[in-house]
């Protein structure tokens, strides 16, 4: 399993569309922010506007993505794919902050922990969770933010063992299986290492 930050100049056709087909699955059995079905327009449209951000090069994003090569692969479906003689991405969680104003420099948010589902499990949310916050810290962030959808009670307890604190709780703030449900949001003080 390797984790690598994925700059623009990286950003190939390939990976996006890996990218695309991850948010496409992980919006069908995870927490995401966006309603099952997503269509595959709509998740490339996400990841056009990602991949801007990356080529704008402003620093206020950082995408990192979790592969494994041939040797590893434990979906049946990937290993039946005659294409693969490369590194498959499994998953993959973005770093964001806001630069345009220069307010609150200090803080980012964790956006799109997204794990392919047959490899979850397997410790890989928590290995993003802990790359994403050792890249904040050489970023000078001392607080992370995130939220997730609180019928999702796995992504809570995931943030909870990750050392997040909860912050509270928005009523009506996002959907799932087209039902209204609260948004839970979280925060992490980090510590440097000195």
């Amino acid at each position: 399993m390797d984790i690598k930050e994925i700059k623009y100049n990286e950003f190939t056709d390939d990976i996006k569309q890996e990218l695309i087909q991850l948010m496409i699955e992980c919006t069908e059995f995870g927490d995401l922010g966006f309603t099952h079905p997503l269509s595959k327009e709509l998740s490339t449209r996400y990841w056009d506007k990602i991949e801007n951000e990356l080529r704008e090069d402003i620093e206020c994003r950082v995408l990192l993505i979790a592969t494994i090569k041939n040797d590893q692969i434990v979906d049946q479906a990937d290993k039946d794919d005659k294409k693969i003689n490369k590194p498959i991405i499994v998953g993959s969680i973005q770093l964001s902050w806001d630069t345009l104003y220069n307010v609150c420099t200090h803080r980012g948010e964790v956006q799109k922990l997204m794990v392919k589902q047959s490899y979850q499990g397997k410790g890989l949310s928590k290995l993003l969770l802990t790359s994403v916050e050792e890249l904040a810290i050489k970023k000078n962030k001392v607080l992370l933010i995130l939220d997730t959808n609180s019928s999702h009670s796995f992504s809570s307890q995931l943030y909870i063992k990750m050392g997040y604190s909860e912050s509270g709780s928005i009523p009506m703030s996002s959907t799932y299986n087209n039902t209204f449900s609260a948004t839970n949001h979280f925060h992490k003080i980090l510590k440097k290492n000195e």
